[in-house]
């Protein structure tokens, strides 16, 4: 996404990925600012030294009832 504001809603989903399961990109500086909601959910980062969730941007992130794995 390439706007200045974003809302993602994750919900009973299971995410897995490499080095991250979810993330955002900081790049673009602090101008974004994103909702990130993750509720009834699995999210998994399979790598050695991975983060389930990497949250590097202003912005709101919110987890309930979910579970969050990665190998750091």
């Amino acid at each position: 996404m390439f706007n200045d504001a974003a809302s993602v809603s994750v919900s009973d989903s299971t995410v897995v990925g490499g080095n991250y399961g979810l993330s955002t990109n900081a790049q673009n500086g602090v101008k974004q600012k994103i909702s990130l909601e993750i509720k009834n959910s699995t999210v998994t980062a399979k790598n050695s030294g991975s983060a389930g969730v990497m949250f590097n941007i202003p912005g709101t992130l919110t987890i309930s009832d979910s579970t969050i794995e990665g190998g750091r």
